[in-house]
């Protein structure tokens, strides 16, 4: 059972709690998806490295898929993106050094985004971090905010930027490849999907901007550059719109978090609008 609790009058309400799946059992993590079950809200909830469920207020299961995150404890909800956040202790199921991390999955196909966070490892616990606890998503002074709970020394709760993606795109869109940002790592890199263009090149700026590109001959109209200033670090050739960069990250204790901006220029040599730009990406390295 999902119970219901009134905030202005601070009491429980029976008439709004949710019955929750039978093979559920604990429900740990739960985030609300008012646009669910054809506008009418969902559930989504999952527990530990158990299947994933969407379901309904009388308990019937709409979706369900197998987990995506490790040792899940908390969710929330981006109702812009569509997308779930999954909150768990671990990175991986191999990986237990670091217990505050989260996977953003798509509500639509029930895939992982490829995006990932990590929670504030100088927060003092038995390891870095502490352990992670709920989660929850809401839209603070305009910026998409993530409120983590992490089970430290005493429980403390934090903001995090709540998104990857920012800005306005006029070509596909830009990812993490799966992979958390980890200074070290030999595996982390980025992806682009639904790309028009035949080559694309990989940006890293140092800050976030929003600067109109309209009116420039051969830029695809409504293009924004978001990141400044603006290195090509890599290519790669965009095949049936899809293209991967591998990036791996130096074993170096000074870029720890060193925010980085990203976002990828695409050429397409077939159009008479040659040049379009995804939308920024922002993370930070741990």
């Amino acid at each position: 059972m999902v119970f219901a609790f009134n905030v202005v009058t601070k009491k429980w309400d029976a008439t709004k709690n949710w019955k929750a799946p039978a093979g559920l059992g604990t429900t740990r993590a739960l985030a609300y998806d008012p646009k669910g079950n054809k506008g009418t809200g969902s559930m989504w909830s999952a527990n530990w490295s158990g299947a994933i469920y969407e379901f309904d207020k009388t308990g019937k299961v709409l979706r369900t898929t197998a987990s995506i995150h490790p040792s899940t404890y908390g969710a929330a909800y981006d109702p812009v993106n569509r997308t779930v956040w999954w909150y768990g202790q671990r990175l991986s199921t191999t990986n237990s050094t670091i217990r505050v991390a989260a996977t953003e999955m798509s509500t639509v196909n029930l895939k992982p985004t490829g995006n990932k966070v990590i929670g504030d490892l100088a927060i003092t616990g038995t390891v870095p971090g502490g352990i992670a606890g709920g989660l929850d998503f809401y839209v603070k002074n305009g910026k998409p905010t993530l409120l983590l709970l992490t089970q430290a020394t005493s429980d403390t709760i934090y903001e995090i930027y709540g998104r990857f993606n920012y800005g306005t795109s006029s070509g596909g869109t830009l990812s993490m490849n799966g992979n958390y940002p980890i200074t070290g790592s030999t595996t982390f890199g980025f992806n682009l999907s639904g790309g028009t263009g035949s080559l694309a090149l990989l940006m890293l700026g140092s800050s976030k901007v929003d600067i109109p590109l309209t009116g420039i001959p051969g830029i695809v109209p409504g293009s924004r550059l978001h990141v400044s200033p603006p290195i090509v670090l890599l290519t790669a050739q965009i095949k049936t719109g899809a293209a991967s960069f591998a990036l791996p990250i130096p074993n170096d204790t000074s870029l720890k978090r060193a925010s980085t901006f990203w976002q990828v220029l695409e050429v397409n040599p077939t159009s008479a609008n040659k040049l379009g730009l995804s939308k920024g990406g922002e993370t930070i390295l741990y």
